[in-house]
């Protein structure tokens, strides 16, 4: 059995498949790659330690928890998430 991988298109969404006619077809006839496009990624409250924080690359829970923690970048946070992976349930709110 082929290895699965993970394609992206070009805004970003995650495809993952093992079919090897598959890949060839998202690479060559809609520009799918192997390489993850910039993610919008939240900076941290001034004052706090450079950091950032992309929540696709956090389970549902912890981009909750971190919207519980800093409500104040709520706003921004469903926006990289609906750029992203658009999981309702942070989306919703």
């Amino acid at each position: 059995m082929a290895e699965r991988i993970t394609l992206y298109s070009p805004d970003g969404r995650p495809y993952s498949t093992a079919s090897p006619t598959e890949i060839t077809r998202l690479k060559a006839g809609y520009g799918y790659t192997e390489t993850a496009p910039q993610q919008l990624a939240v900076a941290a409250p001034a004052g706090t330690p450079r950091q950032v924080f992309d929540p696709a690359g956090h389970t549902v829970d912890q981009v909750n928890a971190f919207i519980a923690e800093h409500p104040e970048l709520a706003d921004a946070v469903v926006a990289a998430e609906r750029q992203g992976k658009n999981r309702s349930s942070i989306v919703a709110g």
